[in-house]
């Protein structure tokens, strides 16, 4: 049985299964141009055998317990991604991405939501992170709507899109946060 969370009626978070490779890679291509202004590995997405890899990676990381990414369903269709891509002792960093066509209707703030609440309650976390590309405003809008805290900023921390240094924003919700 696969591992899910209900979000609403409509909207699910579970783990992505080996069969939902071409979905994935679906969901990457079909928003290709609109995910590579902020995902540096987008590029490296070419073929439904790298989405399998990935959901293999997950699947184990999930196993070990570094890591817990689920697939977004929205009426049973894959539209995103959204969980902690790491897990240390104390802390858990959260990831996300959805598809264009779905986006400014509120799902990724209800998924990190949900998500957020399983990482302090149910996963016993202090500390869940989000690190951000900070000219990614969309995305910013997020943490700030959840009364996250904002950090700081990493200077070039990351690698952006075009192979260049980039800064990376840090916010946090510590247990205890409202």
């Amino acid at each position: 049985m696969k591992f899910e969370i209900k979000i609403t009626e409509n909207i699910t978070m579970g783990l992505l299964e080996e069969s939902d490779a071409q979905n994935l890679y679906n969901l990457i291509d079909n928003n290709r141009s609109f995910f590579r202004r902020f995902l540096s590995w987008v590029d490296d997405t070419t073929s439904v055998e790298h989405s399998l890899d990935k959901i293999r990676k997950d699947i184990s990381g999930f196993n070990s317990g570094e890591s817990l990414e689920f697939g977004i369903f929205f009426h049973g269709r894959l539209i995103g991604r959204c969980g902690f891509h790491e897990i240390t002792k104390r802390s858990a960093e959260i990831g996300y991405l959805l598809d264009q066509s779905v986006t400014r209707r509120g799902i990724m703030t209800q998924c990190v939501k949900v998500i957020t609440q399983y990482g302090l309650d149910s996963l016993e976390k202090h500390r869940i992170v989000i690190k951000m590309n900070p000219m990614n405003t969309a995305s910013r809008s997020i943490p700030e709507r959840l009364n996250y805290t904002y950090e700081g900023t990493e200077r070039e921390s990351s690698i952006d899109t075009e192979g260049s240094c980039r800064n990376t924003e840090v916010w946090s919700f510590i247990k205890g946060d409202s």
